[in-house]
């Protein structure tokens, strides 16, 4: 990093990667008011360009840019600005993942905030006063939806263990989240995440009906390998959707990925008689969904 004097003229300028992690740090720092750091027209035009008009397609510079701000913010005891954390730049930041990689997204719009209720209220669910800290965990945690709304629910003494794979998504949660002492990032696939202890209550935003059947059915069992006995684990699905897509599939021949839903189909419902969820369907969500809850004995 350069800090380069208003006084002082600016060496010339190419577009490299090393380069715009400098202008990118240098813009943080202006932004955080630090003395005698200072952006060229050019610069201030790079910046502008990357982080309003190439976001969807590069969005690698506006992460290190919220990074350093972060950072840049902590340095001068600042608080940060409301747009750090903004719905719209989550929002973006969620569309983007999505083209990136549709598969591992699954919806191209974040959860409501109906959803996000249904999903988590099993967090505060018999929890007083002398309760034990609880061990909660969230997967798939995409933008944090799910993960703000667990942390609002929780207790001091409780802790929140966060898991996505998707690195750009990670860089999004580190910076709503890392501040909290009970909240943890791991940057990992969950078929990879093996923690000493279970948890009382286990969140996924996992898209299920996206993957192959093989990964379904460990996905499901890591759910209920992850859940305490007497603990409880929740994922949704879109209401109507999926049976959409299994109609287009068998109208365009879609052979096997007919075949890979109706195993995942197989594979969901008997994991329900097994464990008889309790289900709550939510309408005001951008394309119905409906929580599933499963209690683990």
């Amino acid at each position: 990093m350069s800090v380069i004097s208003k006084s002082n003229p600016l060496p010339p300028v190419s577009l490299n990667s090393n380069c715009l992690s400098d202008i990118a740090t240098r813009k943080a720092e202006t932004d955080a008011g630090v003395e005698g750091v200072a952006l060229t027209y050019f610069e201030e035009t790079v910046h502008f360009t990357c982080t309003h008009l190439l976001y969807i397609f590069y969005p690698a510079y506006e992460q290190f840019y919220y990074e350093s701000q972060v950072d840049a913010f902590a340095r001068t005891g600042k608080e940060l600005p409301p747009y750090v954390n903004s719905w719209l730049g989550e929002g973006v930041l969620f569309i983007h993942r999505f083209i990136a990689s549709p598969a591992s997204i699954g919806s191209i719009f974040p959860s409501s905030s109906f959803l996000v209720e249904a999903m988590t209220r099993k967090v505060a669910d018999g929890v007083n006063p002398k309760t034990a800290p609880r061990r909660y965990l969230d997967i798939g945690a995409g933008t944090g939806s799910f993960t703000a709304g667990m942390i609002a629910k929780m207790r001091p003494q409780d802790h929140l263990d966060v898991v996505e794979f998707d690195p750009n998504l990670c860089k999004l949660l580190q910076r709503r989240f890392r501040h909290l002492p009970n909240v943890h990032i791991h940057p990992i696939s969950i078929f990879d995440f093996h923690p000493k202890e279970r948890y009382d209550v286990v969140v996924t935003g996992l898209p299920l009906n996206n993957f192959a059947s093989e990964d379904v059915k460990r996905a499901l069992k890591q759910y209920v390998d992850l859940t305490r006995p007497g603990g409880s684990f929740c994922y949704f699905e879109y209401i109507a959707l999926p049976k959409i897509a299994q109609l287009v599939r068998c109208l365009f021949g879609c052979e096997e990925a007919s075949k890979n839903f109706t195993r995942i189909e197989e594979a969901k419902l008997k994991q329900q008689e097994q464990f008889g969820p309790e289900i709550d369907s939510v309408y005001l969500n951008m394309t119905p969904a409906r929580a599933i809850h499963f209690k683990v004995s």
